[in-house]
């Protein structure tokens, strides 16, 4: 009996008890660190003073793809929080986005910005942080709060989606 429940125990040790978020991700063998030339697109017109290959960006895209696939079953969706200061000198915590695909050990960043939910002033509301949402299973990223792209702006929305395509121009569409 001792025997049987020890092989048991093997087996599910040795054929997973585990998920794909569990599975880490390893960059090219010949690489230690995420580069700029990795990442599809640095800037978009309608992030102005928003480089997606700065240094501390690729600090961060290395340091979150180490901890597992996240999204749309083998890519790792990593959301970079940064506070920063809007062109009329109002601060704001923002919330950017981007999706490292390993078969290709790409960087595809979301032109999409989201923050807090504001009051009636405009004045960001720390009470009501925004939300992302997203699946391991979907390749749907859903936006809750005040979205800052010029000229697609919008202020308090719920469940804005988007699909991931690395085949849409700018990799992402709303739907």
């Amino acid at each position: 009996m001792l025997k049987k429940t020890f092989y048991i125990i093997i087996f599910f040790v040795l054929n997973g008890c585990s998920n794909a978020k569990d599975i880490p991700i390893s960059l090219n063998k010949n690489q230690d660190n995420i580069v700029a030339s990795q990442v599809v697109k640095c800037t978009f017109d309608g992030l102005k003073n928003t480089d997606f290959c700065d240094d501390e960006k690729l600090k961060i895209y290395q340091n979150k793809i180490n901890k597992g696939l996240n999204f749309d079953k083998d890519k790792v969706l990593i959301v970079i929080n940064k506070n920063t200061t809007l062109y009329n000198g109002v601060p704001r915590s923002l919330n950017f986005i981007v999706v490292y695909d390993p078969e290709g050990e790409r960087i595809y960043p979301f032109y999409q910005v989201v923050g807090n939910f504001v009051n009636n002033r405009l004045e960001e509301d720390l009470s009501d942080p925004a939300l992302i949402k997203y699946s391991k299973d979907s390749n749907k990223v859903c936006l809750s709060g005040t979205l800052f792209y010029e000229g697609d702006n919008d202020i308090n929305v719920e469940d804005q989606c988007y699909i991931f395509s690395k085949k849409q121009p700018d990799f992402f569409k709303k739907i």
